[in-house]
């Protein structure tokens, strides 16, 4: 699924930053406004043929899907079409991992802490260099509720996840979130 930075562009398609939209809001809805909007805005090909490179682009990481200009244009190269492309963006390992973390953060929405954080255990001990294992545990502690809101667990969370991180994409992102605490 999709890796959505703070400040990045609400996938919902808002236009406002996912932090201020968003981001805490239960899944539902956020995913009925997405849906709403996704469809007022499908792409025709007459319309991504009209967009410059940098607008799609753009719109794609818009609704989570990060990749490098360069890296994109080599792809392209290497698939036969637009299909085969866009569904090597999704791979299976990263499907199961990001629906493992929604089951966490359900449990979380439910108040059902104890749940969330074995299943946040599990995840970290089966995808330790998924470096949004551990963003999901820090978020846990950093956005949840009164009851288990601990900054110094969220940033002993997000400064494991930089031990991890690879991509720089995944480097902005919980560097944004560090840049937070501290406000």
């Amino acid at each position: 699924m999709s890796k959505v930075g703070r400040n990045d562009l609400c996938p919902c398609g808002s236009g406002k930053k996912y932090k201020k939209c968003c981001l805490g809001k239960p899944f539902p809805e956020a995913a009925q406004n997405s849906l709403k909007r996704g469809l007022e805005n499908l792409w025709s090909y007459e319309k991504v043929n009209g967009m410059s490179t940098e607008e799609i682009i753009g719109k794609l990481q818009s609704i989570g899907i990060s990749f490098e200009k360069e890296t994109f244009l080599e792809d392209v190269e290497n698939f036969y079409s637009a299909q085969q492309l866009s569904e090597s963006w999704f791979e299976d390992k990263l499907i199961i991992h990001n629906m493992r973390r929604s089951i966490a953060e359900s449990y979380l929405q439910l108040k059902k802490i104890d749940e969330a954080k074995n299943e946040l255990d599990s995840l970290v001990r089966d995808y330790p260099d998924n470096p949004w294992s551990y963003i999901a545990y820090g978020d846990m502690y950093w956005f949840a509720e009164d009851v288990i809101k601990d900054s110094s667990k969220a940033k002993e969370m997000y400064e494991r996840e930089l031990l991890v991180a690879k991509d720089k994409y995944d480097k902005k992102v919980i560097e944004e979130r560090l840049e937070d605490l501290k406000d």
